[in-house]
């Protein structure tokens, strides 16, 4: 009334500034707002001018909530790397243990202990190296005991 303004959402955006997404982010958005213009309408009550509505676009609502959905997204993604690399870590640690014995039989064997067999391993993989392993065992233990 009178030139004087009675209501704005002006407070509000203050709040914004200081979680406001930065500049390269406003401007990936391709929302700055320029092209944007205020719109006005005369308000009307029986016949009377009591007022001018004016209403002025602006963007940074939606583009600090895009941000904010973008940060919580890319924070959820990070948590899900993490959690995906402790899995493949503890999966490939599992899967790589039967080496362990696999070396320490071959070490066996280098010093001359050649009674020491592999057992049947669960991994389709390991299998047949467990199967060679322990018929070249045989035919070691076989010859120093005919030597």
């Amino acid at each position: 009334m009178n030139g004087k303004l009675r209501e704005s959402n002006r407070s509000k955006q203050q709040g914004l500034e200081n979680n406001s997404p930065p500049k390269w982010f406003t401007n990936a958005m391709g929302l700055s707002g320029a092209g944007l213009s205020k719109h006005t309408r005369n308000i009307m009550v029986s016949g009377r001018y009591v007022g001018q509505l004016v209403v002025t676009p602006d963007t940074s609502y939606e583009i600090a909530e895009v941000w904010g959905d973008t940060i919580w997204i890319l924070g959820l993604a990070a948590i899900f790397f993490v959690l995906i690399n402790i899995l493949v870590y503890f999966a490939v640690r599992y899967t790589f243990k039967p080496v362990d014995r696999i070396v320490e039989a071959l070490t066996q064997m280098q010093h001359g202990l050649f009674s020491n067999r592999l057992p049947d391993f669960k991994q389709v993989e390991l299998q047949e190296i467990g199967q060679k392993f322990n018929a070249m065992a045989d035919t070691l233990q076989k010859s120093t005991q005919n030597n």
